[in-house]
């Protein structure tokens, strides 16, 4: 999760930016799209749509270097991020 942090956040962002995290995620909000949140479930609605496809029988698949368990760990990335962003909107610590 870190590694695939370090390609996507923003690397402007200060050290003691508590969103700096999330700077990839709240572009939907920059761009006046959706919510952050709303950004989070559309990635988790995506893995979900490659997970039940992947699962289906007689399914092939195309893209050799994802496997269902990379897709399952983005998952659980995802709801990681989320409930932290979440946590950072409130005033926690994330």
């Amino acid at each position: 999760m870190l590694r695939k942090n370090n390609d996507y956040a923003d690397p402007e962002a200060k050290p003691d930016d508590k969103f700096a995290v999330w700077s990839n995620f709240r572009q939907c909000e920059h761009a006046e799209v959706c919510s952050t949140e709303t950004g989070f479930l559309v990635r988790l609605s995506d893995k979900f749509s490659r997970l039940s496809n992947l699962l289906r029988p007689g399914h092939e698949r195309t893209v050799s270097d994802e496997s269902i368990t990379d897709t399952l760990l983005d998952v659980i990335n995802y709801a990681i991020l989320l409930g932290g962003s979440l946590e950072a909107k409130k005033g926690g610590e994330g």
